[in-house]
């Protein structure tokens, strides 16, 4: 339009012999981390997901569409079935889940904290691989004695318990060495992204 004009396009409009269907256009580019787009064609649901690949594995996502069409069907085949019993399992992850024999002990009590749990393992298997980031890879041993030494220079620094910490790090593994550190000070951490603007970090 220039000038002031009006454009005006011919669209088909319905009669015989056409018929209009739809298609998900893949854009290239997903503008949210997760969407999901629903149709109805010809009296059937069609459903495609939208998702950011730095976030989702391909694999996931088809899982998380199996995961639907499992709960559609069962919602729509047995519809006085309460909520609570509705299963979004597959028949391979049943097979896993419900009917595998094998038991595996807990030697963990229950609700406590991830220091103490690593602390754990870091007493009975050591040498176990804790952490993997790129191409380093530190054991459970490791991972405990560089916590604890986080944790002492902070019990020096610090003026009372349960205070919060701001972690302000890159994803690596020093910033799990921090954050087990912090909790073995007995404190909370805060977590900031070092990319942030400067005012928000201040």
């Amino acid at each position: 339009m220039r000038g002031g004009e009006k454009l005006w396009v011919n669209t088909p409009s319905f009669g015989p012999g056409l018929e209009l269907s739809h298609s998900f256009f893949n854009p290239g580019v997903s503008k949210f981390d997760l969407t999901l787009f629903v149709g109805n064609e010809d009296g059937l649901l069609s459903t495609g997901f939208e998702y950011a690949t730095d976030l989702f594995e391909e694999s996931t996502i088809i899982q998380l569409q199996e995961h639907l069409r499992l709960l559609l069907e069962t919602i729509t085949t047995t519809p006085d079935q309460k909520i609570a019993d509705i299963t979004m399992l597959t028949a391979s992850e049943k097979a896993i889940f419900l009917d595998n024999p094998q038991k595996v002990e807990n030697h963990i009590a229950s609700f406590v904290g991830i220091h103490k749990a690593i602390e754990h393992v870091a007493k009975t298997q050591p040498d176990k691989t804790a952490l993997t980031f790129e191409d380093v890879s530190i054991s459970y041993e490791t991972l405990n004695r560089e916590a604890e030494k986080v944790a002492v220079a902070l019990l020096g620094k610090i003026k009372k318990n349960n205070e919060t910490i701001v972690l302000c790090s890159e994803r690596s593994i020093d910033m799990i060495v921090g954050m087990l550190g912090i909790l073995k000070a007995g404190c909370a951490y805060l977590p900031i992204d070092p990319n942030y603007p400067s005012d928000r970090l201040d």
